[in-house]
């Protein structure tokens, strides 16, 4: 294990290969900026037919790199309420008691559980989906990573299985695996630097 891996940033949420970084984050905690992240998804629709995409707005959450990838750990919420796939109507329906009940249950949350090394310069990130109150197994994967100044920021894939996470109704329509995208950038805390 080289020293950059043990502070690399998939051990925020993710594992995956780091690019265009020409220096290691500093051990701290780096505040996720909602307005440069974002989630957006895509899964099979009418019975794999066609295709549905969208995304979610980014609420916040935080990244904390510690000296090794056990001692680091992520997390962020999502607003289950900014649902958006360009049909409104369908947009409605998603964010209804049928699905997500956004208004019962308005954030969607991960946090990380475990942070593990594959290779030098790959991770996963092991760890919880919270959506409607109910917790289901989500492993991010970091493919594209970089560290400028104080701020980090990655590209991450998921795959979410919609059934275990309690978003059951109309099977089929949407499908049951849904592929998850996400870009997220931090900012260094300053304050919490042990640099």
């Amino acid at each position: 294990m080289t020293d950059n891996i043990l502070t690399q940033p998939a051990a925020t949420v993710a594992s995956g290969l780091v690019e265009a970084s020409t220096a290691t984050p500093a051990p701290g905690t780096y505040a996720i900026v909602p307005a440069q992240s974002a989630v957006t998804f895509a899964t099979k629709h009418v019975f794999g037919m066609g295709t549905l995409a969208g995304g979610f707005a980014v609420l916040g959450g935080q990244i904390v790199i510690g000296d090794g990838p056990t001692t680091s750990r992520a997390e962020a919420t999502i607003d289950v309420g900014s649902f958006h796939s360009g049909n409104a109507r369908r947009d409605k329906t998603a964010t209804s008691r049928r699905f997500f009940d956004a208004a019962k249950h308005p954030h969607a949350q991960f946090r990380s559980e475990r942070i593990r090394e594959l290779t030098p310069e790959s991770w996963t990130a092991d760890g919880a989906l919270t959506i409607k109150g109910s917790d289901s197994p989500l492993q991010i994967r970091v493919d594209r990573l970089t560290f400028v100044g104080g701020d980090l920021s990655f590209h991450g894939t998921a795959v979410i299985d919609r059934y275990a996470a309690g978003i059951k109704a109309s099977k089929g329509v949407p499908g049951q695996m849904v592929n998850l995208d996400l870009t997220i950038v931090a900012a260094l805390d300053r304050e919490s630097s042990t640099v």
